[in-house]
C-alpha cells in the first residue's frame, strides 16, 4: 500500500517506489492523498474523497485476496 503524504507526488519517485514494491509484494495498491486524513484527526469516513474510499476498498480486498485459501498456500479459510 502505498499512501500519498503529499497532494502532488514525484513522477520519477511515484515510478520508482510501485517497481521497488511490485518486485517485492504480492500487490501495490496506491491510496490518494486526501486532505481529511492529512489532519491527523478522527475520520470521518464520509467526508473521504470517492477516489480515496475506492483505493481504501481496493487495499482490502487487496488484503483479503492475500487471506484467502489457495492452492499454493494450503490455507484453510
Amino acid at each position: 500500500m502505498l499512501s500519498a503524504a503529499r497532494p502532488a507526488t514525484h513522477p520519477p519517485v511515484r515510478r520508482e517506489l510501485i517497481e521497488h514494491y511490485a518486485r517485492v509484494t504480492r500487490a501495490v495498491v496506491e491510496i490518494p492523498y486526501d486532505p481529511v486524513i492529512a489532519t491527523g484527526q478522527p475520520l470521518d469516513l464520509s467526508a473521504l474523497h470517492r477516489r480515496t474510499r475506492e483505493a481504501w476498498l481496493a487495499a482490502t480486498a487487496a488484503v483479503f485476496d492475500g487471506l484467502s485459501p489457495t492452492p499454493e498456500t494450503g490455507r484453510d479459510a
